[in-house]
């Protein structure tokens, strides 16, 4: 007797195989080759609904897309930047750690707006109707794009949060390891 198994998670579909013909208890074998499901087309305005998984401080995985949060521009994960006394501080871990603990895990919404100069998926993320990029530039943990977060940036400036409580001289608009996301 053969029974066939469906397995799907984040975007893929794996089909495994029992056969129990011959073999005492049967056994499950993996087919020949996991089978990739496709995943439609985005277009801007179109929604993906799931859970959130951080990618860096800027990024998201969503029902197996990768999602650029637009508006904004954060750190890479290795970016560093000098705190006032001169000591060196991971500033992109910082904000990948900020993101995971408002989000990681959570059930996001993401609007789509379409794609980056790289193809990368854009998109507006929020849960429970906050908006996830906003929310990144007012902590200092990313800084505005494209007039968007601007005041959410001149806010986390003038009152010293992230970034901006523990950099001298960081000029994150042109340094590189910035991601930019439209």
């Amino acid at each position: 007797m053969e029974v066939f198994t469906v397995l799907a998670g984040a975007g893929d579909c794996f089909i495994r195989h029992a056969v129990s013909g011959g073999r005492p208890g049967g056994g499950f074998r993996p087919s020949a080759a996991p089978r990739r499901r496709a995943l439609p087309a985005e277009r801007a305005g179109d929604t993906i609904l799931g859970r959130a998984f951080v990618t860096d401080g800027g990024g998201v995985r969503v029902a197996g897309r990768e999602i650029r949060i637009a508006g904004l521009d954060a750190a890479e994960p290795d970016r560093e930047a000098t705190r006032r006394d001169g000591d060196r501080f991971g500033h992109g871990k910082q904000a990948r750690s900020a993101l995971i603990r408002e989000i990681g895990g959570e059930q996001v919404r993401v609007s789509v707006e379409g794609r980056d100069a790289f193809g990368r998926l854009l998109g507006s993320v929020t849960r429970d109707g906050r908006d996830i990029g906003g929310w990144l530039v007012r902590e200092g943990h990313a800084i505005a794009r494209g007039g968007r977060y601007e005041r959410a940036e001149r806010e986390a400036r003038e009152t010293g949060r992230g970034m901006w409580a523990q950099a001298r001289d960081l000029d994150p608009g042109h340094g590189q390891g910035w991601q930019r996301n439209g």
